[in-house]
């Protein structure tokens, strides 16, 4: 018998194949997933519809947020106030995704998504950085019980930003922790009309020159 309780897909074909093989090494072991299992996932905070879903266990807690974010018809007259504080809203996200040279601008939640488990253990959800580095650490799967809390957005906090001739300049939350190298990830390499000689780093008033190769930025002496 193989617990698998708790296991992602992948862990589970990789916990059953070493099971499997310890027995016979030369085993050919496929593994396949027949029906996700279902559980209640709250979902609260800066989403258009604030609700309790019933969600498969390949939702990730991005997916739930997409959901909580998908605009129901009106069914009611007395949904109307509802429906044009949903459109302000909606109006206002838009007029604040770009700066005014056109360089995206990352929404503060999206970096701060709190996840309340159903035995009181949390969570920290980076939607940014769980992309960025492929890593599902930063974007777990929905889980029974589980509380998304989806923060609003602040009008004041720390940003981030890599800007000029770059493939995405882009403004980020800053987050404690944050290396120099993760935010020349963020930029997705130069642009073909970048001046390799003529890259710096701008920091609490210091201007620090950095080097290129083969059109990406090279990070030396990685920092926070």
């Amino acid at each position: 018998l193989i617990d698998v309780n708790g296991k992602t897909l992948t862990e589970a074909r990789k916990l059953i194949e070493e099971s499997i093989t310890q027995y016979k090494s030369d085993a050919i072991v496929t593994t396949s997933f027949q029906k996700a299992h279902l559980s209640f996932v709250e979902v609260e905070g800066n989403v258009l519809n604030s609700s309790v879903y019933n969600l498969p266990s390949t939702f990730k807690v991005s997916d739930a947020i997409h959901l909580a974010n998908k605009r129901g018809p009106i069914s009611e007259k007395n949904n109307a106030n509802e429906d044009t504080n949903i459109q302000e809203r909606l109006r206002v996200k838009k007029s604040f995704s770009r700066n005014q040279d056109n360089s995206e601008i990352v929404e503060y939640w999206k970096r701060n998504v709190l996840v309340i488990h159903e035995d009181g253990s949390s969570t920290l959800v980076d939607l940014i950085k769980a992309k960025s580095k492929d890593n599902g650490h930063y974007n777990p799967y929905v889980r029974q019980g589980d509380r998304i809390i989806v923060p609003f957005n602040k009008n004041s906090f720390g940003t981030v930003s890599i800007s000029g001739e770059v493939n995405r300049p882009v403004t980020l939350p800053f987050k404690k922790g944050d290396k120099l190298s993760e935010l020349v990830e963020y930029g997705l390499g130069l642009t073909s009309f970048a001046d390799m000689d003529n890259i710096y780093l701008f920091d609490n008033g210091s201007k620090i020159k950095l080097n290129s190769k083969d059109g990406r930025i090279i990070v030396e002496n990685d920092r926070e």
